[in-house]
C-alpha cells in the first residue's frame, strides 16, 4: 500500500494543475503535455490508445513532482532485480524507489514491464479523495466504489485490466471535479490550483484554544482578510471586540483569528465572517458566512519542532502554553526572564543559548510540567526534543551504527539526508542488505536479508560480525556528500523469553489482570483462554473470559491483559499460573511458565507523592500510602528523560516504605541544576495501587554537584605562558595543585591568571623554547576545585598544543 499511497501525492499535485478552462477539443493527455507533465515517444504523441507500463509510469511520476531532472540524473542503484532491458528508466525507477514511490512487486522485483490496471487507477483517485482504504472501500471494490460515485465515468475498462492512456486522464479529470470527501469543495478547488467561480467559505476550525483557522474556496485579498472588522466572534456568551482578538493571513485562502484569551473547554464558539470580505480579484464575498462549533481541549501541549539560529533555540508548541516548571538545554537550567521569558502566553518558546557554547553536534532540549491556558490546565509531565547545531558548510557525518532487531540495524548522521545513503553489510564478502528506509531524515534503518542473516547466526551460536560501509550520503542543507565510513557491528540474535516484571502486575477497571514484561509480545498463535490460570484467596478457581495484549504508557504493546469478565474482581489476593509458549517476544521466544500473585485492595484511591526533595545526593520521595516492592527498581524511574545513573542504590527510608531514597553514585550529578523525576506508572502501592497520574512528574531541588572538574586541555599560549581549559567553571584555584613539564624537565611556575571561569593562565618563572614538549599534570588536589566545591581529578596529564 505504500507504493499506492506514493502515487497518490502524486496525482494531487497534477490534478491541482490542471486549469478548468480548455478547448473542447482537447484531451486530458494533451492538457497534461501542455503543462510539461507529459513528453510523449520520439514524435511527441502521447498514443491515448495504448496501455501505460510501470517503467513509463516512473518517468512521468517524476515529471509529475517535479523532480524530472534530478531523477534523470540519478546516480544511486535500484535494489531491484529485474530491470534488464529497461536501462533507461533504471535512474527514475531507483529514483522512485529511494522516495517511496514504489517498493515494487515482491521478491525484490518491480516489473517494468506490467501495465497500470483500472483498480490501481480506482485506488487512486479515491485516495486522492480522501477516502480510506478498508474503511472506505477495499482494493477488491475499488473501481464499483469509483464508479458509485461517479469517477469512472466513461470508462468500461474491467477491474483487473489495463487501462488506455486516454482513460487515465478521463478519470483524473472527473476526480479533479469531484468534491472531497466530507466537503462541499472539489478536490482541484480544496488544493488551491483550481479556482471557484466564487468566493466561498470552505472549513472554519479551532486548531487551538487560542487559534481558529478559516479556509476559503479561493485566495483572499491580504488587507480584507487580515481587518478584524469582517469577522464577529462571540466564545460562550462573550461577544469579542475586535481588539480581543488578530487576523492574519496564513496562506493566500488561509487565515487565522488568533484570541487574545484562550477559550476554555466545552464552549460554544460562533463565528461569523462578514459579506464584505474581498478576494484577490477583489470579488466580495456576497453574504456573511455564520458557523457554530463546541470547542474542547483534552491534551497536554506538545512539541512541533526546535530549530536554531544565531544562537537562538526556538521551540515551537502545538498550542500556546502559559506556564513551564523547568526548562533544560544539553542538560542546563534555564531561567525564566534571562534565557526566555514567560510573562505573556507563547506559541514559540525562544531561548538565549549563547552561553552554552555548543559545539556542531545533536542535543536535547527538556520541559517540565508544560501547561496551556485551559482553567483546569491540560499539562505535559515531560517532554523532551531534539536540535541539531551544524555547520551548514560542512559535509555531514555518521555518528554511530547500533543494531535494533534480529535483522535490522539503523545508522544515524550529522544532519538530515538528501538521499537514502548506499550501505553494504558484508560477512564472509557477502552482502545481505535488503532494504535502506528513513525513519527521520537524519536516521536510515537497514535490513537484512533474513535467510542469510539466520545461517550467518547459526554458524556463529547466535552471534555474527558485519562489516558496515556507508557512502554516498549526501547533506540535504548544503548537497554535500560525507566520508566513506565503515566499521563493524556485532549481530546477536534474541533467544532470550520475554519476562514477567517484578511487582508491575494489577487489576484495571475491577474487570482485568494486567501483567506486563520487559519486552514487546504478542499472543502465541495456538494460545488458548485455559493458559492462564485464576485461583483467589479460597482456593477457587475463576473462569477467564478471554486474553489480549495491550499497550503500556509508552504505546509498546508489553502487557498481557486477563479479561475476568462483567463480574469484574473483588478484593482479596489472587493467584495467576501462566502456561509456558501463552506469549512471545517479536522474535519468537515464547514466555517460560510462571505464576504470581495480584492483590487488589478493597480501596480504590490513587496514591500521592506528598513530596519531593534532594538533598546531596539522594533524592527523597514521599508517598501518601506504603509502596511494594516496584518502588524500589530502578528502571521506573527517570531523571531529565534518562535512566538512573549505574550504581544508583534504591531503599525504603523505614519500615513504613513510605519514603524511597535514591541515592544516585558519585559523579552522577554534573551540576546543582534542578532535575525532573519521572515516576513510572509501573510504581504501585503495597496493595496494587497507582499513583495518580498528576503526581507522576516531579521537579527535584536539592542535590549538589559531585562531579569533579577535570584539566582538558593546555596551550603554548607565548615563551612563558600556558592556558589551561577546565570541564567545568571552577571555585578555587591553586597553582601548587599543578606541576609543568618542559622536554621531560619540571620547571619553576612563577603566578597565574583566570581568563575565565572555567579557563586559566599559568606562568613559568623563566622563558622556554614554544617547538619543546611541554606536559601539565595535576599532581594534587588541595586548592582546585569547582563551585560546588569537588576537587580537581588527580593525576590527568595534559600535552600542551602551540
Amino acid at each position: 500500500m505504500k507504493r499506492v499511497l506514493s502515487l497518490v501525492l502524486a496525482l494531487v499535485l497534477v490534478l491541482g494543475m490542471i486549469p478548468m478552462g480548455f478547448a473542447a477539443d482537447q484531451t486530458a493527455g494533451e492538457i497534461l503535455k501542455g503543462m510539461n507533465l507529459l513528453a510523449g515517444d520520439e514524435n511527441g504523441n502521447l498514443n491515448e490508445d495504448q496501455n501505460l507500463n510501470r517503467a513509463e509510469m516512473m518517468v512521468i511520476m517524476a515529471r509529475m513532482m517535479g523532480k524530472f531532472e534530478e531523477a534523470k540524473s540519478f546516480a544511486l542503484p535500484s535494489t531491484f532485480t529485474d530491470l534488464a532491458g529497461f536501462s533507461w528508466a533504471v535512474p527514475y525507477i531507483a529514483y522512485a524507489e529511494m522516495n517511496e514511490w514504489t517498493a515494487g512487486v515482491g521478491a525484490g522485483m518491480f516489473n517494468p514491464a506490467g501495465a497500470v490496471t483500472a483498480q490501481e487507477v480506482a485506488v487512486f483517485m479515491l485516495k486522492a479523495l480522501g477516502y480510506e482504504a478498508d474503511v472506505d472501500f477495499t482494493w477488491a471494490n475499488a473501481v464499483e466504489v469509483a464508479t458509485a460515485k461517479g469517477l469512472m465515468a466513461g470508462v468500461s475498462t474491467p477491474a483487473t485490466s489495463s487501462i488506455l492512456r486516454g482513460d487515465l486522464f478521463k478519470v483524473m479529470y472527473t476526480t479533479l471535479n469531484t468534491n472531497v470527501k466530507g466537503e462541499a469543495v472539489a478536490l482541484g478547488v480544496k488544493l488551491g490550483y483550481m479556482q471557484p467561480a466564487v468566493l466561498a467559505v470552505s472549513s472554519v476550525k479551532a486548531l487551538n484554544a487560542n487559534e481558529i483557522e478559516i479556509v476559503f474556496t479561493k485566495a483572499v485579498n491580504e488587507g480584507s482578510a487580515e481587518d478584524e472588522e469582517n469577522y464577529e466572534l462571540k466564545v460562550g456568551s462573550v461577544e469579542l471586540d475586535s481588539i480581543d482578538f488578530e487576523a492574519e493571513r496564513d496562506k493566500t485562502n488561509v487565515v487565522i483569528l488568533t484570541l487574545e484569551d484562550a477559550a476554555q473547554a466545552i464552549t460554544s464558539i460562533n463565528v461569523t465572517v462578514s459579506e464584505d470580505l474581498l478576494d484577490a480579484d477583489m470579488n466580495e464575498l456576497g453574504a456573511d458566512y455564520k458557523t457554530v462549533f463546541i470547542f474542547y481541549d483534552d491534551a497536554a501541549p506538545e512539541v512541533v519542532s526546535a530549530e536554531v539560529d544565531s544562537n537562538i533555540l526556538t521551540v515551537t508548541f502545538n498550542e500556546y502554553v502559559g506556564a513551564i516548571g523547568l526548562v533544560k538545554v544539553d542538560g542546563v537550567a534555564m531561567t525564566d526572564g534571562d534565557e526566555y521569558d514567560l510573562t505573556e502566553p507563547v506559541k514559540e518558546l525562544e531561548i538565549d543559548i549563547q552561553d552554552l557554547d555548543l559545539e556542531d553536534g545533536k542535543y536535547t532540549a527538556t520541559f517540565a510540567n508544560v501547561e496551556d491556558l485551559q482553567d483546569d490546565a491540560n499539562v505535559a509531565g515531560f517532554i523532551a526534543t531534539s536540535f541539531i547545531i551544524s555547520d551548514t558548510d560542512a559535509a555531514p557525518v555518521v555518528v554511530g551504527v547500533e543494531q535494533t532487531s534480529d535483522y535490522e540495524f539503523e545508522i544515524e548522521f550529522t544532519k538530515n539526508l538528501k538521499y537514502a545513503p548506499t550501505v553494504t553489510a558484508k560477512n564472509g564478502g557477502i552482502d545481505i542488505v535488503t532494504d535502506v528506509v528513513m525513519d527521520e531524515a537524519d536516521v536510515w534503518v537497514v535490513s537484512v536479508d533474513p535467510t542469510l542473516a539466520d545461517d550467518m547466526y547459526d554458524d556463529g551460536d547466535d552471534v555474527f560480525n558485519l562489516a558496515v560501509t556507508v557512502t554516498s550520503y549526501q547533506a540535504a542543507v548544503n548537497d554535500m556528500y560525507g566520508s566513506k565510513y565503515t566499521t563493524t557491528l556485532k549481530m546477536s540474535l534474541d533467544t532470550t523469553s520475554p519476562a514477567l516484571l517484578a511487582g508491575q502486575s494489577k487489576v484495571v477497571d475491577d474487570q482485568y489482570f494486567e501483567l506486563r514484561f520487559d519486552e514487546i509480545i504478542v499472543l502465541a498463535d495456538d494460545y488458548a483462554t485455559t493458559d492462564v490460570l485464576v485461583v483467589d484467596e479460597d482456593g477457587v478457581k475463576l473462569a477467564v473470559a478471554g486474553l489480549m495484549i495491550v499497550e503500556d504508557t509508552d504505546e509498546d504493546e508489553t502487557i498481557l491483559s486477563v479479561d475476568m469478565g462483567i463480574d469484574g474482581i473483588g478484593s482479596g489476593t489472587f493467584t495467576l499460573t501462566v502456561a509456558k509458549g501463552t506469549v512471545e517476544d517479536e522474535s519468537g521466544n515464547g514466555n517460560k511458565a510462571f505464576t504470581t500473585t495480584v492483590k487488589k485492595s478493597a480501596s480504590s484511591d490513587d496514591i500521592m507523592v506528598v513530596d519531593v526533595y534532594g538533598s546531596d545526593n539522594t533524592i527523597y520521595v514521599e508517598f501518601s500510602d506504603e509502596m511494594g516492592s516496584s518502588a524500589l527498581v530502578a528502571a521506573n524511574y527517570k531523571l531529565d528523560g534518562a535512566s538512573l545513573p549505574a550504581g544508583t542504590a534504591l531503599y525504603f527510608e523505614s519500615a513504613d516504605k513510605d519514603v524511597v531514597m535514591i541515592e544516585l553514585p558519585d559523579g552522577a550529578i554534573k551540576d546543582s541544576d534542578p532535575v525532573v523525576l519521572a515516576i513510572s506508572n509501573k510504581v504501585l502501592g503495597s496493595d496494587g495501587e497507582e499513583i495518580d497520574s498528576d503526581d507522576l512528574y516531579q521537579i527535584v531541588y536539592g542535590l549538589a554537584d559531585n562531579v569533579k572538574p577535570v584539566l582538558k586541555a593546555a596551550e603554548k599560549s607565548d615563551s612563558s605562558t600556558i592556558t589551561l581549559t577546565f570541564s567545568e567553571d571552577l571555585g578555587t584555584f591553586a597553582l601548587t595543585d599543578f606541576e609543568v613539564t618542559i622536554n621531560g624537565v619540571v620547571v619553576d611556575l612563577d603566578s597565574f591568571m583566570m581568563i575565565d571561569e572555567d579557563e586559566y593562565e599559568i606562568y613559568t618563572l623563566n622563558d622556554y623554547n614554544t617547538n619543546q614538549t611541554v606536559v601539565v599534570e595535576v599532581v594534587d588536589s588541595e586548592g582546585t576545585a569547582d563551585v560546588a566545591g569537588n576537587a580537581i581529578t588527580e593525576d590527568t596529564k595534559v600535552t600542551a598544543t602551540k
